[in-house]
């Protein structure tokens, strides 16, 4: 990990502007502070807008709202970076580089769009993209175009990360692996707080009509999808698994973690 960060952070302090990918459905629990020490020019790019609740979230002046499956977002994606390219563009002309270009750092936590970000940048498949983290195990240098160059690095957990509920909402986007954590409490967690914030979505998802603990739950929709074992018992874990992966899908309804 020491080795990954002091490489990165070679690489950033010769960076032009940082790219900072992190989930739109958990803007600032995605964010790395290790970036903020170099002084660097940082456009956040909220990536999967798509499986996010846009209306609870009120975006900065330097955050950008992206879906990497809209193919009309590259030019607009293209407009911000040269707008935040601009004025040290004008001052290299100034000394005399006619042409000038510039290095491109994409930064962020595993599985937040990283690798989808470069696709829809260069136009075609430029890198490996799977829905689970860590996909992205080497940096490549990407070129968008005469001016303009990624490089693609890693996603890592930079900080240690004490609060379980933040590991939780880090799991329900899919950034931590779901094995690394009591998947039954990372579930919970996420039907209670769907509860709160979303029941009426919730509730015409999965087609119950009255109010159901989180046990109570599991049981009806083992039931309405015939997870049995072997001896006719709940299938417990099956069932919990198929929650878990209607979550991090986004199948339920448009979600923000962060909402209070």
């Amino acid at each position: 990990m020491k080795k990954t960060i002091d490489e990165l952070s070679t690489i950033v302090k010769k960076a032009d502007l940082i790219l900072h990918v992190v989930d739109a459905r958990c803007i600032n629990l995605c964010s790395d502070n290790w970036i903020f020490k170099f002084n660097k020019p940082i456009l956040k790019i909220c990536n999967k807008v798509d499986l996010c609740d846009q209306k609870t979230i009120k975006l900065k002046e330097n955050e950008f709202f992206l879906s990497c499956k809209n193919k009309n977002a590259k030019k607009k994606l293209i407009n911000v970076i040269n707008k935040f390219l601009k004025k040290r563009k004008n001052s290299l002309i100034k000394q005399g580089l006619k042409n000038p270009f510039f290095y491109l750092i994409v930064v962020g936590l595993p599985n937040v769009g990283k690798s989808c970000l470069i696709n829809l940048l260069k136009g075609k498949k430029a890198t490996n993209v799977k829905n689970q983290p860590a996909t992205t195990q080497t940096k490549n240098i990407i070129k968008i175009n005469n001016s303009l160059f990624l490089l693609d690095t890693p996603g890592i957990l930079f900080n240690k990360i004490k609060d379980h509920l933040t590991l939780y909402k880090l799991a329900l986007i899919n950034a931590i692996k779901h094995d690394l954590l009591p998947l039954d409490e990372v579930t919970k967690f996420a039907y209670d707080f769907y509860v709160k914030n979303y029941y009426q979505q919730l509730k015409k998802f999965y087609h119950f009509t009255e109010r159901l603990s989180f046990a109570d739950f599991i049981i009806f929709l083992a039931k309405e999808r015939k997870y049995y074992l072997s001896n006719d018992k709940i299938d417990c874990n099956r069932t919990i698994k198929a929650f878990y992966d209607d979550l991090i899908n986004g199948k339920i309804c448009l979600v923000n973690y962060e909402k209070k």
